[in-house]
This record gives structure tokens, sequence and C-alpha cells, in this order.
């Protein structure tokens, strides 16, 4: 469709901002992603993924969410979402049931799952057979551990709350709340959390949501002696207000159609961890040369000068 049939679609639907922006100021990209997102029955939306990828780069921002470009995710994620799985099913279990899932249950949806998505990711350095192995070995420590004295009282419960201010909606995700009222969630990771991770925008979207206050991370370390790290804390009125901070102000930034890149000689900002290296740095050069072409000419001229 040209950007005036969307227009008019979006119009039809009952749509009349994107990003809290008239239709007429959106530009196609966007008003397609709008569309694609109503026509499948959801609504505009943040999440903390969006929130979190924002502030990290805005620039892959841009791609993932406005352009609609996706790259393969690294084997890091395959691990973490086959033991993930292997939690949830159990938890679910335990919570419909009021027992935990066996070992050789857990390790098969573990194994299951990670077949099914390791085709999909990228793995650079790492070889999927090693990385399998010390993602089982952490899980079968959690699984016999810690498992078992945990009393769900929701599993992967979904979320979605009007921002009126922002004209958008709010989503999420979460993982687990036991029956001592935290909120925890579980990660995978080849590093140990240190204690300040706890400070953490997520765990405060979901305090908020859920009007409480204790919350944590379940840390599995995979590594040559994995772990199992337990991580928790008490959400504060100021973290709330920090939070909803951080919220408007990405919002804001999407409202202004500003997506630079992140800061050159960052992690983030290189080949190895950006999948969108290649596209990024070949459209940045092409808008600088159409948008700033006088100053470039100066700055080539006052160089061969000083030369």
């Amino acid at each position: 469709m040209t950007r005036k049939q969307l227009i008019a679609e979006l119009r039809r639907m009952g749509v009349t901002r994107v990003f809290n922006r008239p239709l007429s100021y959106c530009t196609k990209d966007e008003l397609e992603y709008v569309f694609n997102q109503v026509s499948s029955g959801e609504k505009p939306h943040l999440s903390f993924s969006q929130i979190s990828l924002y502030q990290k780069c805005p620039r892959q921002f841009y791609y993932r969410y406005i352009r609609g470009i996706k790259i393969p995710p690294p084997g890091s994620a395959v691990v973490g979402k086959a033991t993930h799985k292997a939690i949830e099913v159990d938890l679910k279990t335990a919570l419909k049931e009021g027992k935990h899932e066996s070992w050789s249950v857990i390790e098969d949806i573990y194994a299951l799952t990670f077949k099914e998505e390791k085709e999909k990711a990228v793995w650079d350095n790492e070889k999927p057979d090693e990385a399998f192995k010390q993602g089982r070995d952490v899980l079968k420590i959690y699984a016999n551990k810690h498992l078992p004295k945990i009393e769900p009282e929701t599993v992967e419960e979904k979320f979605e709350i009007p921002l009126p201010s922002l004209g958008s909606n709010l989503v999420g995700i979460i993982d687990l709340v036991d029956s001592t009222k935290t909120i925890i969630e579980h990660k995978t990771t080849t590093r140990s959390y240190p204690e300040s991770k706890i400070s953490n925008a997520q765990l405060f979207i979901y305090a908020m949501v859920k009007n409480l206050k204790k919350i944590g991370f379940n840390v599995l370390v995979r590594r040559k002696n994995p772990t199992v790290q337990i991580l928790r804390g008490e959400v504060k009125e100021e973290d709330i207000y920090r939070t909803l901070a951080d919220i408007l102000h990405v919002a804001n930034c999407i409202y202004l159609l500003s997506f630079p890149p992140a800061q050159q000689g960052t992690w983030i900002c290189s080949p190895k961890w950006c999948g969108y290296w290649e596209i990024c740095r070949s459209e940045l050069q092409n808008e600088v040369k159409e948008l700033l072409e006088e100053e470039i000419n100066y700055l080539k001229t006052y160089k061969t000068k000083e030369v």
C-alpha cells in the first residue's frame, strides 16, 4: 500500500496517532509497522525489551521495530530459551498439579527446544555441543536443588496496561511470582551477575504492574563449574519513578524520530555484537552525504589547506 492508503486504512481501523504523532507526520515504515500490529489484533505498545534495546542503541531499535528487520539470534540465546522453556513447563505443572516434573522430563524439554532452535542461531566462536552440555549441567543443578522449593502463584503471566499519556500500551510477560509474593526472572548466562544487577528496569516494571515490592533473579551460570545465583531485592518508590521516566523518555525520543547510532567504540557498536552493523554503516554514510554535503566539502578543503 502507498503511504496515503495506509493512513486511510489506519483511520478506518480507528487509529489516529502513531507513537503519539498524527498519522500525517509519520513515515511509511512507521505506518506499516502499526498497520501490521493492528491487523494482527495487537495495539501499539512498548515492552521492556524494546525500551532496553532503545537505551542500548536507538538505531538498532529503528531497524528491528520500525523497519521490521530481524537478525538471527546468538547461540547463547538458544541455551537461554531452552533452559527457560524447561523451567516454564516444570513450574506450570507445579502450579496446576502441586508437584514438580522429574529431571528426565525437564531434560527432554531442554534438549528438544535446543534442537529446534539450534540451526536458527549464529554461533560465532562457541560450539553448539559444548553450549548444550553447559546449559544442561546447570539446569540439572537448578532442577534438583532449587525448583522443588518453589511454590508458584503465577507462571508466564502476560500483562497489557494502557499508558494514556504516551498513546501506547505497556506489555510484558512475568516469569514467576512465588508464594512469598516475590517477582522472579530466570536468566541463563556465562558470568555471574553483580549485586547491582538487582536494580533492574525489567523487575521494576513488573513490580509496578503487580504492585509488589519483592523482586529477584534466579541466574543459571553455565560454565566449566556451573552454579546457580540467587539475587533478591526490594523496590522503592523512587525506583518506580525512575522506571516511568525511562519509559517516558524512550517514548518521547521515538515520537521525535530520534534514532541515532550508539557511540563508536562501545561494545554494542561493533560487527561482533551488532547484526545491523553493515546496513547501519552504509545507510549512515549515505545520509551524511545527502544531508551534510556542504560540510563535507568544507572539511575536505580545510584539510587540504592545513596540509
